[in-house]
């Protein structure tokens, strides 16, 4: 099935049952397009449809990073997770996580879930990854998941609905 469908019945899903999630709301394709613009390409197709219809927020049970915007429709700029924009920059300046991890959650216990993205900047939804943050300041693989961000999306509420 093409993602586009796939995303437009994980949509519906969340119509149907809106207490699912807790989010900001979507961001405008200005917003989107200054984020890529400062992350240095392009975010996967999966992930922009997340930030356009939701923002950020909490998906299930899981705080999914994303991106906000004032009230005149200017990015936002946090300070902290789960602001993705200041996540990936920080981290890239800190621990020098490649560029092509976008962080897109945490379990709060030092793993956090990136999209790894398709090169040559491609839209393409690349696999989610499982990095774990050691003591030592290193960012260490604990699991690929073999799964895009729309299934990690749809995962989080399968949890959320037992």
């Amino acid at each position: 099935m093409r993602i586009e469908k796939r995303l437009e019945i994980l949509e519906e899903r969340v119509k149907k049952n809106p207490k699912l999630i807790h989010t900001a709301g979507g961001i405008s394709q200005k917003s989107l397009q200054e984020a890529e613009k400062r992350l240095g390409g392009p975010l996967p197709l999966s992930y922009c449809w997340f930030l356009r219809l939701y923002g950020e927020g909490l998906w299930g049970g899981w705080e999914i990073f994303g991106l906000r915007e004032d009230e005149w429709g200017n990015l936002l700029e946090g300070q902290s997770v789960p602001d993705m924009l200041w996540t990936a920059l920080y981290m890239r300046e800190r621990y020098q996580l490649p560029r092509e991890y976008i962080p897109v959650a945490g379990d709060g216990m030092g793993t956090y879930y990136f999209i790894k993205t398709i090169p040559e900047g491609r839209r393409e939804d690349g696999a989610m990854v499982a990095l774990r943050l050691t003591e030592e300041g290193e960012f260490v693989e604990t699991e690929s998941l073999e799964i895009t961000f729309g299934d990690f999306l749809e995962e989080c509420l399968e949890v959320e609905e037992i």
